[in-house]
């Protein structure tokens, strides 16, 4: 909800929310002290009973409830709720009651998103357990609601917890695959561009349009326009573009922790994680004697490249998540090494399960069971791990200073690593 008219009794009212109310037009409803608020922002509706049928985005709506400004964070290393809720624009929470649908939206790509989102869920809910209903539906329509506290902390605490979130990988994943595959099978880079960029688009918007989601959608639509015109794609600046449109629309961002939090890992993967590969390569060069040529095999080579790009973004993001969680998983760096490469064929599965679902459940449940096996599996290893001893290290917050001196550090890194390869070159 965007521009929203509340009745109020001002004698209900918070100091809080009297506080701001006073910064916004009023007009005045002499009976009984009501009167008409337009508030700034967004608000966030919860529990709403619905009196007439089902509601989507864009319908007009009339309900009574009781406004409440966005709490704060009240425990350290608690997920800041206030933060996240600005960083996308939503200012209060309001608890609605007696729903009533006044007028609905035209037909609309959100309206349409909505329901195809929740044609969806509907269709997990029917074919799949409790747990992997809720799993699934975090994973890949971005809704936690369904999770319980058991299954948050078993990801949290193994450090899996970007699992539970629509990010990049599915960006790169639901846009990406669509993209190379017309392409192979011989369409023009305008029609992959487009079709790729549509289906991407509606995605984004069935999934809420997330911060992650966001970047990693202005970093594509980059790489798309780069391949359409035969330019070379430089993933910082197009890192850099996505920063830019993201702190243009709400500032807020630049406090949220998985905003900063995704960013850094970009930044590492374009920036750090080349230089480091050119230092791996130079110095296992130096090993061979004269003339001998290298005997590494292509598997071997391609778990060295992820355990060495696991490495390099786990020494990025590492400051960042004890700043704002206070722990960390050391083991995550090899169930990386699993997890990341089994997400394609999981996202795979559940893309075509939800689409066949449409047509027969049966069908939906078959293209599901490889999402299945894989939520089963990854559930298996994370309770095992967990038993491992310092599986969670708890440090507690570390002081600005210190992180920005590892961020320092890698700056330096970075620079050095370039002026070498100018150099050299």
């Amino acid at each position: 909800m965007r521009e929203n008219s509340f009745v109020v009794n001002e004698n209900h009212l918070k100091d809080g929310i009297k506080k701001n109310l006073k910064k916004c037009s009023i007009s005045s409803i002499k009976s009984n002290l009501r009167q008409t608020k337009k508030l700034p922002g967004k608000c966030r509706l919860v529990k709403i009973p619905v009196s007439k049928g089902k509601i989507y985005p864009g319908d007009f709506i009339t309900c009574t409830g009781k406004l409440k400004a966005i709490e704060e964070q009240t425990n350290p290393g608690e997920f800041n709720t206030k933060i996240y809720y600005y960083s996308v624009g939503i200012r209060y929470q309001f608890f609605g009651e007696n729903l009533t649908r006044k007028r609905e939206s035209p037909l609309s790509l959100h309206r349409i998103a909505g329901s195809v989102r929740e044609r969806i869920d509907a269709i997990y809910r029917h074919i799949l357990s409790d747990t992997e209903y809720a799993l699934l539906k975090a994973i890949f329509l971005g809704d936690k609601t369904d999770l319980s506290k058991e299954q948050k902390h078993l990801y949290e605490e193994n450090g899996m917890a970007h699992l539970l979130a629509v990010s990049g990988l599915h960006v790169s994943i639901v846009g990406g695959m669509l993209f190379r595959f017309l392409r192979k099978k011989g369409r023009s880079y305008a029609f992959s561009c487009m079709v790729g960029s549509g289906i991407l688009f509606f995605y984004a918007i069935m999934t809420g349009f997330g911060n992650s989601v966001f970047r990693a959608a202005v970093m594509f639509f980059c790489f798309l326009l780069a391949q359409y015109f035969g330019a070379e794609y430089d993933m910082i600046s197009s890192m850099s573009l996505a920063g830019i449109l993201m702190l243009l629309e709400q500032p807020w961002r630049l406090l949220e922790s998985g905003c900063v939090i995704s960013f850094a890992s970009i930044f590492s993967i374009g920036m750090i994680l080349p230089i480091a590969k050119e230092l791996w390569e130079k110095r296992s060069q130096n090993r061979l004697i004269a003339g001998e040529l290298p005997t590494e095999s292509p598997g071997r080579k391609i778990i060295r490249q992820a355990f060495l790009a696991n490495i390099v973004i786990s020494m990025s993001i590492t400051p960042l998540l004890l700043r704002f969680f206070y722990q960390w998983s050391p083991y995550s760096i090899l169930l990386n090494l699993f997890v990341i490469p089994a997400m394609s064929p999981l996202l795979i599965s559940a893309v075509l399960g939800g689409l066949l679902g449409f047509f027969s459940y049966v069908a939906a449940f078959l293209g599901c069971i490889p999402a299945v096996v894989l939520l089963r599996t990854f559930e298996m290893i994370f309770r095992l791990v967990k038993q491992i001893p310092g599986a969670v290290i708890v440090t507690g917050c570390p002081p600005w200073w210190e992180i920005l001196f590892c961020i320092s550090l890698r700056l330096v890194f970075s620079f050095y690593g370039i002026i070498v390869r100018r150099v050299s070159v």
